[in-house]
């Protein structure tokens, strides 16, 4: 009886030890993909490619291989700064982390710009959901894969938090470029999605409370379905429509110019370049362009568009008194007008924005609320036939808002 005695208390003294041991968690593996390295050089020109880059939102759902998609993702912030050791790249000097996320037909990734890698989130196919919570105007079918610009920023107050969002916006705005950039270079079509339900993409890709997707890029192969876009439409209006593009004479902003003029050519616009010197005139990026109009003798009867290009050189027209009269003609004509980046201070000081929504470069903001305007930061805005950006990153939508406005005025 004893011995039984002992064994029963021998026997429960094991079963509360075995009880009381907390249980091992079972170890996550964490599957890694090692992309190729990235080609460092190309035979297309960047002027070439800025006026190919067109928006695709019909795809074929054909597959990307891991050489283009390591291509994608080095393009996009692979030779910025980065923060070693964590494949992520920072806004310099504030507590914003950016990374990129991939929703393929292989589940969702994480790429490491260090390491020049993709890590496994997830295994399952997420990209019909996410492509279901964009906008109607900015839906897209079959893609083969989503590259979503994230952030993560700690918690600032006031104003400086408000800062840092814009600077923010600016660089996924710049990744998102390179990413469309490069996408033309390898036969890829593209489209970006910027209004979506951010709770559900964070909640489907997996992420921490602190991260907000910013942009999300479509890419693929294009569909050879015919696609009515504004271009065909412009064509279709059977009167040849012209813009003057009005830039300063240097440090005009290569980007701004080069596409904006490609794409309204593409849509069977004429352009002409107008400038306060005749001539070939040189970007901030040392491009050169010929200007065939004095400024001073731009009629604006005589256009469809009167479009400011930006750069820091757009400054020579804040307060020419040539320039400011131009704006306030097209706006007395009813014409379409645009201005990017440092540009929308010429419509500002020129009166004809009071009341309106108005975006541009953030540097701008303060005289652009002088102007009686009310500044919103986003990458486009459109109030009526005024239609502002806000920097070279939304050069092409900036372009194909103003082909849009084109096709209106039949």
């Amino acid at each position: 009886m004893r011995r039984l005695m002992i064994l029963l208390l021998i026997l429960a003294l094991s079963v509360s030890i075995c009880v009381s041991q907390p249980r091992r968690k079972a170890q996550k593996i964490q599957k890694v993909i090692q992309l190729p390295g990235p080609r460092m050089s190309g035979s297309i020109s960047l002027e070439d490619v800025l006026v190919k880059q067109i928006e695709v939102r019909n795809f074929t759902g054909q597959t990307l291989g891991n050489t283009e998609i390591g291509q994608l993702v080095w393009a996009g912030y692979g030779i910025t700064e980065k923060e070693k050791g964590t494949g992520a790249t920072s806004v310099i000097g504030e507590p914003v982390t950016i990374k990129l996320y991939l929703a393929t037909e292989k589940g969702i990734f994480t790429y490491n710009s260090s390491e020049h890698s993709l890590e496994s989130v997830s295994e399952l196919d997420i990209r019909e959901r996410i492509v279901s919570t964009a906008m109607p105007e900015e839906k897209v079918t079959d893609p083969a894969c989503l590259i979503i610009v994230v952030s993560e920023i700690k918690k600032m107050p006031g104003l400086q938090g408000n800062r840092i969002r814009k600077m923010t916006q600016l660089k996924a705005g710049h990744i998102a470029q390179n990413i469309q950039l490069q996408a033309v270079t390898l036969g890829l079509g593209s489209s970006t999605i910027s209004f979506f339900d951010v709770n559900i993409v964070r909640r489907l890709c997996r992420m921490q409370t602190v991260a907000e997707p910013v942009y999300i890029i479509s890419v693929g192969y294009p569909s050879a379905e015919k696609k009515e876009d504004a271009a065909e439409r412009v064509r279709e209006i059977g009167r040849t429509k012209t813009a003057v593009l009005i830039v300063p004479h240097k440090d005009y902003r290569d980007e701004e110019l080069i596409l904006t003029k490609g794409m309204l050519e593409q849509a069977a616009v004429r352009t002409f370049v107008a400038s306060s010197r005749v001539g070939t005139i040189t970007g901030m990026l040392g491009g050169k362009a010929e200007a065939s109009v004095f400024l001073n003798a731009v009629n604006v009867a005589d256009y469809d568009a009167v479009i400011f290009i930006g750069g820091t050189g757009a400054k020579e027209y804040f307060q020419s008194p040539t320039a400011l009269e131009i704006a306030r003609q097209a706006k007395n004509m009813n014409k379409v007008i645009g201005a990017i980046c440092m540009a929308p201070t010429i419509l500002a000081n020129s009166g004809i924005v009071n009341g309106l929504r108005v975006t541009g470069f953030p540097t701008e903001q303060e005289q652009i609320r002088k102007g009686g305007a009310v500044y919103t930061g986003n990458p486009l805005e459109r109030d009526g036939q005024i239609i502002t950006a806000i920097g070279p990153a939304a050069s092409r939508v900036f372009a194909n808002a103003l082909v849009e406005a084109l096709v209106e005025e039949k």
